[in-house]
């Protein structure tokens, strides 16, 4: 499913992508909304609603990353060490600690 499909409703969203910060005096920004029919607002939303996955940098990624490099499959093992305690209670439940993100430094 491409993002554009998913982020199609996300009002907030886009109202976050269609403003852009500009300085109006030293430590002091603002935010000035940009119009959605203009040809730069045009470009930003596709960009944002594009599969290329550089623009948008609260979207957690792709499910294979996290399926892979997550917690999820230690949250996999132990929901099944869990399970098999469930069924068996001579069953001796195995569950190590949270493994550490390697990818944050």
């Amino acid at each position: 499913m491409s993002k554009t499909k998913r982020f199609k409703k996300h009002q907030w969203m886009q109202a976050d992508v269609l403003r852009e910060i500009v300085r109006v005096r030293p430590f002091h920004w603002e935010f000035v909304p940009i119009e959605r029919s203009s040809a730069q607002g045009r470009k930003k939303l596709a960009r944002f609603q594009s599969d290329a996955k550089k623009y948008w940098m609260n979207w957690r990624g792709p499910a294979w990353f996290h399926n892979t490099f997550s917690q999820r499959p230690h949250r996999r093992r132990a929901c099944a060490e869990l399970k098999k305690f469930m069924q068996d209670s001579e069953h001796e439940v195995m569950i190590e600690n949270k493994p550490r993100r390697l990818y944050w430094l």
